[in-house]
């Protein structure tokens, strides 16, 4: 296992590398200078922006701006912030638990929902509560989270005033965001329960373990749950990942102060070294995410080992 984690960590090293690459070349396409947004308002000379522009390194050549970004990262050194001249990942620090909060939370409804949700359709198969539950799961899947996060705001917040419109100070501030960015990958979790826990039912052992005389309930949650663990497990991997991306938009919608805020008002001030911050935290996040749910592979199903 401990070889198999190593050989990962040591794969995705090109990876983080290419989106480093990817992402510096993009921010630096987008139209704009940094230099005369950062001074917009102050009168200065050509000089004056030179100068600003040469304490940056904007005046280098991209392949040396790239490389010394690089040996920066390897340093643990993302640079300062072209806005506020604070270090980078101080800024990040201040915005990381809020989005942590915002994604847990969300994976908390997804998970609830989801799983909940599936093996109650599975169970009654057929039933009225199928077809609603599924069919729901559909519409869900279809409403785009933004649109969803703003119609919960003005039912809830605007109209009837039981929760606040935007902020981060109580747990109040995470209902409505949670539920708008939880929305869709709980209907998908709940499809993909619904469909493997059937599947597992229909398997010799759970007839027979029926045919004994056990209880449905028993059956299910005894039996036929640990071997759907897997595909959920994977689904709730790449979800959690989304719900990270997803958090930049929802975060947005209701101006929580998170990392999705810091993303937006550092690409309308052209502030590369945050862009970049951001991007190379959240490749980090769905590589260690990743590494996680294959490691908990082998701990769900004893039939999994890696080596």
């Amino acid at each position: 296992m401990g070889k198999y984690i190593l050989y990962r960590l040591l794969g995705s090293i090109p990876v983080l590398i290419g989106v480093l690459f990817v992402v510096f070349m993009m921010v630096r396409m987008v139209p704009g200078d940094p230099v005369r947004i950062m001074l917009e308002g102050r009168p200065t000379t050509q000089e004056q922006r030179d100068e600003v522009r040469q304490e940056m390194g904007l005046d280098r050549p991209i392949p040396v701006q790239f490389v010394t970004f690089v040996g920066g990262v390897v340093q643990g050194d993302l640079g300062n912030s072209y806005r506020t001249t604070r270090p980078v990942t101080t800024e990040i620090a201040q915005r990381v638990p809020n989005t942590a909060k915002l994604a847990g939370a969300a994976l908390l409804v997804t998970v609830v929902f989801g799983v909940g949700t599936g093996v109650m359709a599975a169970m009654k198969r057929g039933s009225w509560l199928d077809f609603t539950t599924m069919g729901t799961s559909i519409l869900a899947v279809s409403i785009p989270n933004f649109w969803f996060g703003m119609m919960l705001m003005l039912l809830f917040a605007v109209t009837l005033g039981w929760f606040p419109v935007s902020g981060a100070d109580t747990w109040k501030h995470l209902v409505l965001p949670a539920l708008a960015l939880g929305l869709r990958s709980s209907a998908v979790l709940a499809r993909v329960t619904r469909s493997t826990l059937l599947e597992v039912l229909s398997l010799d052992y759970v007839r027979t373990a029926r045919a004994k005389g056990l209880r449905d309930r028993f059956v299910i949650y005894r039996h036929a749950m640990p071997n759907t663990l897997i595909p959920i497990l994977t689904l709730v991997g790449l979800e959690i990942g989304a719900l990270l991306t997803g958090a930049f938009i929802i975060e947005v919608v209701f101006s929580y102060p998170g990392m999705g805020w810091l993303l937006i008002e550092s690409i309308a001030q052209r502030d590369f070294p945050v862009i970049q911050g951001v991007v190379l935290l959240t490749a980090v996040s769905y590589i260690v995410i990743n590494l996680a749910v294959d490691v908990l592979y082998a701990f769900t199903d004893p039939r999994i080992r890696y080596s």
